[in-house]
């Protein structure tokens, strides 16, 4: 259900590549979403490692961040814009007032942020639940 709610966003919203990060209390869980063709891509933005992830800095800020892939530090952000996705936008998953994950995603526009918090509480809900399932 998480994964599909996950995907259903990701192509709603025109993320061909993202990633969900879990912050689960014995280890960290991701999720990808990557559309066919850019499997390299996701290699290269995980190769990347901190340099490119994001998901830290807006666990800590409690709110989304956008960054234009030119800018980036690694070899990611040249193979994104290579790729047309010039934007990486990235938001906190909630349950309750406590972070729980949070999602990365490429975009080729620059995204409108309203409703992400929205998202990230959804999702952060979701989060739990397949959790405490397993």
């Amino acid at each position: 259900m998480l994964r599909s709610a996950f995907e259903d966003l990701c192509v709603e919203s025109g993320w061909p590549v993202a990633r969900l990060t879990f912050f689960g209390v014995d280890e960290r869980v991701t999720l990808w979403s990557v559309a066919p063709g850019l499997e390299a891509l996701r290699d290269s933005w995980e190769a990347a490692g901190q340099l490119s992830s994001f998901s830290a800095r807006v666990a800590s800020l409690g709110r989304p961040m956008l960054h234009a892939n030119d800018m980036d530090l690694a070899d990611f952000g040249d193979a994104a814009c290579e790729e047309g996705l010039h934007w990486t936008v990235s938001f906190p998953l909630f349950v309750d007032a406590e972070v729980v994950g949070a999602i990365e995603a490429c975009a080729p526009n620059r995204p409108r942020v309203e409703g992400l918090l929205r998202s990230g509480r959804l999702l952060g809900s979701l989060l739990v639940s397949a959790q405490r399932a397993a």
